[in-house]
């Protein structure tokens, strides 16, 4: 945009030797910052499928996940293609195209830069299934153990080979779980006690071969401790990451809240500026003017005001009958009562 002035209703060839030379130079960029952009989107695209072949933990599905997400909003918006237009657009002195391709390849880069910044979010829902996944398995080793040592009680000494298989099978299972639970930081307090629900059910094997019901018993009893003991650590965990998410929430809707706002308080002050056109100079109503472009991006104040009424009422919705809530609402209806 600053070599527009030197070069608007000029040829290429017309142009003094340092405004050619600062075109060329600012075509050669674009294009290194193409081949940058290509470079970039490969090495993100080849993270991504590496960490979601061998990635386990919801740390790296989110990596995974946020990575490829990225690449392909590079991709579909032609990051490189812009970049690469726009140096052409600097060899043939078309600066004002020029700076529409960087603009655009601007605008991909942030909105990969947001993309990017969803990771936090998916590693939570990524958490968050894994939990849910637990907790539903870990009932039911809880249910069927349960049941296994019901069998045990009510069996006969020399009638419980039956069971062997059956506990057998079950320990299996806890294994799965226990080693599906030591994937994250977050869940792998719980592979303790079911790697002791493991040995318990091992011995229990084993008292079942000798045909020790008393053994079968109390082995079958710590069994069912522990798994109940590793049921209770996943549910506390699932409702300590519920309650640090619905403070994520509320942190997000009181920001969005105090944003609108603010929006509200400036429109009010451009309309202001508008009603009182005559007591400015030209100057600074040249300034106004640019304030109000850039504000409302050609929308006028009574579209503007539209939106910005629609996204309270919104977030009402969500935010309920908080009062923190309230008083920003009421902030913004005084505001627009004002404009109007």
């Amino acid at each position: 945009k600053e070599l527009l002035p030197k070069t608007i209703g000029q040829k290429a060839e017309d142009l003094d030797e340092a405004t050619r030379k600062e075109l060329e130079e600012n075509a050669d960029k674009q294009r290194e910052l193409a081949d940058r952009a290509e470079a970039l989107i490969d090495k993100m695209r080849a993270a991504a499928e590496q960490i979601g072949e061998n990635g386990q933990t919801p740390e790296e599905r989110a990596t995974a996940k946020t990575l490829a997400e990225a690449a392909d909003i590079a991709e579909r918006q032609g990051l490189q293609e812009n970049t690469e237009q726009a140096a052409e657009k600097l060899d043939e002195n078309q600066v004002a195209d020029a700076a529409n391709q960087q603009q655009q390849a601007m605008n991909t880069l942030e909105q990969m830069m947001e993309e990017l910044g969803k990771q936090k979010q998916r590693r939570q829902e990524e958490l968050k299934r894994l939990l849910q996944e637990l907790a539903q398995k870990i009932q039911k080793l809880v249910d069927e153990q349960r049941d296994q040592l019901a069998r045990a009680e009510a069996a006969e000494p020399n009638a419980l080979g039956v069971l062997e298989q059956p506990q057998f099978m079950l320990r299996k299972r806890t294994m799965a779980v226990q080693a599906q639970a030591m994937q994250a930081p977050k869940t792998e307090p719980v592979g303790k006690p079911l790697g002791e629900a493991v040995k318990a059910q091992a011995e229990a094997v084993k008292a079942i071969r000798v045909t020790d019901k008393q053994s079968t018993l109390n082995h079958e009893a710590e069994a069912l401790a522990q798994l109940e003991a590793a049921l209770k650590l996943i549910n506390k965990e699932q409702d300590k990451q519920e309650e640090e998410q619905q403070d994520a929430e509320r942190f997000a809707l009181r920001q969005a809240y105090y944003d609108l706002a603010d929006r509200q308080e400036r429109l009010l002050v451009i309309g202001t500026q508008h009603d009182q056109e005559e007591d400015y100079s030209r100057r600074d109503w040249r300034q106004i003017n640019r304030l109000y472009e850039e504000q409302l991006e050609n929308k006028s104040l009574d579209e503007e005001q539209g939106i910005i009424q629609t996204a309270a009422a919104e977030l009402q919705e969500k935010a309920g009958e908080a009062m923190v809530y309230q008083s920003l609402h009421r902030r913004i209806d005084q505001a627009a009562d004002r404009a109007e």
